[in-house]
């Protein structure tokens, strides 16, 4: 969907962008995070050791809408402490 409206609303000069966090601590989540066993899954797996904090994509989000980069359309970008390249 992000790529098909990259593509259709580029001659209109509007960029799209995808954002695809990892495990986000949150207060839904906290407490089953917080489990010993899961805790060790999350060090085993996230190259970082850890979930992310809800600032972490806030902060992503906010440089993506403050700076203007107008050829970045388009694009996934995923914010998962390199879990999703860690094969």
């Amino acid at each position: 969907m992000t790529r098909v409206m990259a593509v259709e609303w580029a001659r209109y000069g509007i960029g799209v962008i995808n954002v695809a966090p990892g495990y986000i601590e949150t207060d839904l989540n906290r407490d089953y995070l917080a489990r010993e066993k899961v805790q060790a899954w999350l060090k085993a797996r996230i190259p970082v050791g850890q979930a992310g904090k809800p600032e972490d994509v806030a902060r992503l989000v906010t440089a993506l809408l403050t700076e203007a980069i107008p050829y970045l359309t388009g694009q996934t970008i995923y914010i998962d402490g390199a879990q999703g390249i860690n094969h």
